[in-house]
């Protein structure tokens, strides 16, 4: 059995009180190294089980803000009027692509190789 089998029959077994799901939920922050996109997929994850039902959406945008690591993102988010889960995560994720693509740049290990061309005449 798979954990993912074992885990959804261990919560058929004995399933956790609905709070103590809320709660791992609200103290999920993105980890070192863990990107965006990967951070919330983690929150989606842990929120299936806190049957927040048409609220979902609200939850997650928040947490989506409040559990980043970087600060400067944060920043840019809680400055949108009317922010989306969808514009929170275009945001984040393009945040820090542009980030890491920028400092590749700057230590010089970009990913394209220039090849140097010589004219002979």
């Amino acid at each position: 059995m798979g954990s993912e089998a074992y885990d959804i029959a261990c919560d058929k077994i004995s399933p956790e009180k609905p709070n103590k799901k809320s709660f791992r939920f609200q103290q999920c922050k993105q980890h070192e190294g863990e990107n965006a996109l990967e951070y919330l997929t983690e929150l989606q994850r842990l929120a299936t089980t806190c049957k927040f039902g048409d609220y979902l959406k609200k939850p997650l945008r928040n947490w989506v803000v409040f559990g980043l690591h970087a600060q400067n993102i944060q920043s840019r988010l809680l400055e949108q009027r009317d922010l989306t889960l969808e514009r929170a995560t275009e945001i984040a994720v393009g945040m820090e692509t542009s980030a890491r693509d920028a400092a590749q740049l700057h230590s010089g290990n970009a990913s394209g190789n220039v090849n140097s061309v010589s004219l002979k005449m």
